[in-house]
């Protein structure tokens, strides 16, 4: 017997959407603790009329702290108003629209809406697919448009209201039946409308201002700044086959944002994903997907100020040994000049002397050098291309097992960073390359590196710049596995696991790439373990109790200054390092439980059941100011907790 053609859904929707303001923000990393105040957005409902048939139509609106406002009807997705500030702060309404329903009844001008399955015409009302003609509901002339006489802008949209972290909004969603209108295969459509602004305001006290607080590596700068937003965005997914021998499954999903950032201006992205199941118990799914990350309002507005950083000697100054004797300079004089401006050499050199015991420029104090750090107005967006593979068994007949196995890539390009101050501070000596010389200031009369002040002098440069470049890759497994016993419960063993193959950092355009897996350190900057794993098991008894074992894994890494790789090799000393040479493996286990007393519920246990201590590092590898490790690894030591939730 013949079966049916596969009907393909046509891949195609177009949204008239205008999403609101949203931002983006993050918290200092540096040693001033900045807070940030979320600005708060609300979103309001009420009704806007009924249908000829009794249905209500809701209006949401959306505000935030500015007073902007968006409001959007669940007919059609229509948006009745956009309310803003022009370039003279007047508000107005620049939407055109209808002020009742009825006005959006008796208008077919698609004001505002949400439009599909198709947007603009298709002649003759009728397309092929693989020989086969389906013809459309005619709405305009002998042609199909915007979707037909009942198309998108004349659905009635289900919606999900939200508000949470600054932000408030209206999911709206909408399937889209086979032969809906003359179009065949299912349709599912989310689009949405949110606004935020988000407002970072520290005001430090005079103790932070004043520069002189024992770690903080330098004076805390105010920051008053705001990011917003404007979005426009949709998403579709397209059910192609189902339950048809060999494809259980076969779906599609789309989805695109154009974002147009008051800072850095507009950027699109995307994302595309296919799903197949040839059997209920076996998925396969691939992802393609183009994401940015905006540049956040620190990194952005954080003011220009110079601090400590604590990163080794400076290659052009004299050390001392053990004994109180003068070792000379690492580098020659030659390759030291590269380090200052042409009209500066004959006072650099008369500074230099020999290098050693005539050798005047001043060293560090305890492997610490002075650094300019501040933001950067000019910041674009970063960019990653990021695809994934994977798949998913739940077999029939080993039951309550699941197992799901991805592999994925991200590629930056455009990553905000700063080179890292020990590649500048050897790179440039070594090389005399301009992009590491244009980041060393030294000091205009001392030539040191101990700089105060920004218009001093006597720092590595540490702002932010659209300079580095990335890619990792690595496989994420998840599975679990249950049994059932007739009086005792149940036990659910579960494992959540990931490891990394690549982790490739490309610190300016041309710049050798290091691969910092299995690696930590000062130019690593973070702990990246081969792999890291939680591991569970839980009994649950007839009677409301439960009890969960956890088992925390991080694999071992080694320093990234004792790797051969050319530029890590070396970075945060002047040889090997064997105080800070590795990290082993660390494991910490977790107790909990939990019991259901009629409308209550307790909990209680205990985190790192054994008290195991952090691992210990020098302070040239995580910094000044920062405990004597990463927080990646388990701080506090043994944890008890106990909490009670009662159910009014």
């Amino acid at each position: 017997m013949r079966e049916e053609p596969y009907r393909w859904a046509l891949p195609v929707l177009v949204a008239a959407l205008v999403a609101a303001h949203s931002g983006c923000e993050r918290q200092a990393s540096d040693s001033a603790s900045a807070p940030l105040a979320a600005i708060r957005a609300t979103v309001t409902r009420a009704p806007f009329g009924n249908l000829p048939d009794g249905t209500v139509i809701d209006e949401f609106t959306l505000t935030n702290a500015a007073g902007d406002s968006v409001r959007v009807i669940t007919y059609g997705g229509i948006i009745t108003s956009i309310n803003v500030r022009d370039r003279d702060g007047q508000r107005n309404d620049v939407v055109l629209g209808h002020d009742t329903l009825a006005g959006y009844l008796d208008d077919n001008s698609h004001f505002g809406a949400v439009v599909g399955r198709y947007a603009n015409r298709i002649g003759g009302a009728q397309f092929a697919i693989d020989g086969q003609v389906y013809k459309l509901t005619a709405n305009n002339g002998r042609n199909s448009l915007h979707g037909g006489r009942v198309g998108f802008d004349k659905a009635v949209w289900k919606a999900a209201p939200f508000e949470g972290d600054g932000a408030a909004g209206v999911k709206l969603t909408h399937t889209s039946p086979d032969g809906d209108e003359g179009f065949p295969g299912t349709l599912s459509v989310n689009v949405g409308y949110e606004t935020r602004e988000d407002h970072v305001q520290f005001k430090p006290d005079e103790a932070e201002l004043s520069g002189l607080l024992s770690g903080f590596g330098g004076a805390s700068v105010a920051i008053d700044e705001s990011v917003n937003v404007e979005e426009y965005f949709a998403e579709v997914r397209v059910p192609l086959v189902q339950d048809k021998r060999g494809v259980a499954d076969l779906s599609l999903d789309f989805g695109a944002r154009s974002s147009d950032y008051s800072t850095s201006g507009s950027v699109t992205t995307s994302k595309f994903e296919i799903q197949y199941a040839p059997v209920r118990s076996t998925r396969i799914r691939a992802s393609l997907n183009n994401a940015i990350r905006a540049p956040s309002i620190i990194e952005l507005f954080n003011p220009n100020l110079v601090g400590q950083i604590t990163i080794g000697e400076d290659p052009c100054a004299p050390t001392f040994d053990a004994s109180f004797n003068v070792v000379p300079a690492v580098n020659t004089l030659q390759d030291c000049l590269r380090t200052v401006r042409p009209d500066q050499a004959a006072a650099f050199t008369a500074a230099y002397g020999n290098g050693g015991s005539t050798n005047q420029i001043p060293q560090g104090t305890a492997s610490q050098l002075s650094q300019l750090q501040g933001g950067n107005v000019g910041l674009r967006p970063e960019e990653a291309d990021t695809y994934s593979i994977g798949v998913s068994f739940t077999p029939q007949k080993i039951d309550r097992l699941n197992v799901s196995v991805d592999y994925w890539n991200v590629q930056i390009k455009d990553a905000i960073d700063t080179l890292p101050a020990g590649v500048i501070l050897n790179g440039c000596p070594d090389t005399g390359d301009p992009v590491f010389c244009s980041q060393l200031s030294r000091h205009p009369t001392t030539f040191s590196l101990q700089g105060a002040s920004v218009a001093g002098g006597g720092y590595i440069i540490q702002t932010n710049q659209n300079i580095a470049s990335g890619e990792s890759s690595g496989v994420d497994l998840q599975a679990t596995y249950g049994f059932e016993f007739e009086r005792r419960g149940s036990l659910l063993l579960a494992l959540a696991g990931s490891y990394m193959l690549t982790n490739d950092t490309t610190p300016y355009p041309g710049a050798h790439t290091y691969d910092c897996t299995g690696l930590f350190g000062l130019t690593c900057q973070t702990v990246n373990p081969e792999w890291r794993h939680v591991a569970r098991a839980t009994w649950r008894l007839p009677k409301g109790l439960a009890a969960t074992m956890s088992w925390r894994y991080i694999s071992a890494v080694k320093e990234d200054n004792n790797d051969p790789d050319p530029t890590l090799n070396n970075s945060a000393f002047a040889g090997y390092d064997p105080f800070n040479a590795e990290i082993g493996s660390q494991s910490y286990f977790d107790l909990a439980a939990t019991y259901e007393l009629k409308k209550m519920e307790f909990r209680a246990g205990i985190n790192n059941i054994t008290d195991k201590a952090p691992p210990f590092l020098g302070s040239e590898v995580v910094g000044g100011g920062s405990p004597n490790t990463y927080s990646t690894y388990d701080m506090f030591g043994r944890q008890l907790f106990f909490a009670v939730n009662v159910g009014l």
